[in-house]
């Protein structure tokens, strides 16, 4: 559960992340600038991350539904 703290902290990364995913909708920027633009969000939300009070993220544990898919087409699991 993330804190006060952290919520007060990111919310200046949250709007920029949303101006820069606005932008990259929105706008007709040349390859360059798209790429800048990306890595600019992949900073923030490093930067983000290193906050201490984040939250860790947690990725959703699929390998059951993969293990399923590979079996139903005749694989080992």
């Amino acid at each position: 559960m993330a804190t006060a703290r952290f919520e007060y902290l990111c919310r200046p990364f949250a709007q920029g992340l949303l101006d820069k995913a606005r932008a990259l909708i929105e706008l007709d920027l040349n390859q360059h600038q798209r790429a800048r633009l990306r890595e600019s969000v992949s900073v923030d939300v490093r930067k983000l991350c290193d906050i201490p009070d984040a939250p860790m993220p947690r990725c959703p544990d699929t390998r059951g539904e993969h293990r399923r898919s590979r079996v139903g087409r005749g694989a080992r699991s």
